[in-house]
């Protein structure tokens, strides 16, 4: 047996990556913003696969034009 070093986020997930866990805090942190665009008339894409894909691709967007603009 191998003892691992994990990373707990707010939301109890765990991961073995510091650099993932703060990438899950960032999206958790804004999740409720994009949340209010998704259930606004703008958006189309209400089922649930779909919903997630724009979901995180909008706080991946988030995140990217931050580093990058």
């Amino acid at each position: 047996m191998k003892e691992i070093k994990a990373y707990e986020t707010s939301d109890g997930q765990v991961f073995t990556s510091s650099d993932q866990a703060s990438i899950h805090e960032e999206h958790l942190a804004i999740f409720p913003i994009i949340d209010q665009f998704l259930n606004s008339k703008l958006n189309k894409y209400n089922a649930g696969p779909q919903r997630i894909i724009a979901q995180r691709t909008i706080a991946n967007w988030e995140k990217w034009k931050d580093e990058n603009v």
